[in-house]
C-alpha cells in the first residue's frame, strides 16, 4: 500500500515506499466486465420503461421529477438507518454538491422531455455528443485546452449524430434540444 503525507501548509504531497500496483488478474477483468455490461442492460431496460410509461402518461418532467425524487428519499433513508454515513459538508462543499445536483437533476429532466417527445434512438444519437460538449465545457470554463487529436477524434462522433440526425424518420425539434440541453447540462455537471 502506498502512504500519502500531506502538509496542509505548503499543499505538497509526498508518496513514499510500498507495494507495486495491484496486479489485476482475469477474475477481476470479467468482473469489470461484467458490472459494465449490466450497467448497459439495465440502462436499455430504464429507457425503455421511461419510453413506455410516458407513451401512457405523457407528463415527462412529472416523471423524472418523482424519479429524482425517489433517488433522494433513498439516500435519505440510508443515511437515517446509518446503512451509509450523512455527508459532512463545508460551506463550498455544499455549494458545489448543490450545483451538481441541479445540473444532474436538469439533465435528467431534459432528459426525459426528449424521450418523451422523440424515439429513445433518437434521443441516445443525440445524447453520444456529450463527450463533445464535456470537452468544449472543460476547455471553455478551465481555459486548458487539450491537444488538437484529442479533438479530431470527436469529429467522427459529431459527423454521425449529424448524419442520423438528417435521416431520422421520427425527428423532433423538441427531442433535439431538449437532447442537446441533457448535454450540456451533464457536462456543465462533470466541470463544477
Amino acid at each position: 500500500a502506498l502512504d500519502f503525507d500531506l502538509d496542509v501548509d505548503t499543499i505538497n504531497i509526498s508518496i513514499r515506499g510500498g507495494d507495486a500496483a495491484p496486479v489485476v488478474g482475469l477474475q477481476d477483468k470479467l468482473k469489470i466486465g461484467f458490472y459494465f455490461g449490466l450497467w448497459y442492460a439495465l440502462n436499455v431496460i430504464y429507457n425503455i420503461m421511461n419510453k413506455k410509461l410516458l407513451n401512457i402518461i405523457p407528463a415527462p418532467v412529472t416523471v423524472g421529477t418523482i424519479q429524482l425524487g425517489i433517488g433522494g428519499l433513498y439516500a435519505i433513508l440510508l443515511w437515517l438507518t446509518k446503512l451509509r454515513a450523512a455527508p459532512t459538508l463545508t460551506a463550498k462543499g455544499k455549494e458545489i454538491a448543490w450545483k451538481v445536483g441541479a445540473y444532474h437533476g436538469s439533465g435528467q429532466l431534459f432528459s426525459m422531455v426528449a424521450l418523451g417527445a422523440g424515439p429513445v434512438s433518437f434521443t441516445h444519437i443525440v445524447k453520444a455528443l456529450e463527450p463533445f460538449f464535456s470537452a468544449m465545457i472543460s476547455g471553455l470554463i478551465f481555459g486548458k485546452w487539450m491537444r488538437p487529436q484529442v479533438y479530431a477524434t470527436l469529429i467522427p462522433v459529431v459527423g454521425g449524430v449529424g448524419y442520423a440526425c438528417l435521416k431520422e424518420r421520427s425527428f423532433s425539434w423538441l427531442a433535439f434540444w431538449m437532447a442537446m440541453s441533457s448535454n450540456l447540462s451533464f457536462a456543465l455537471r462533470a466541470v463544477v
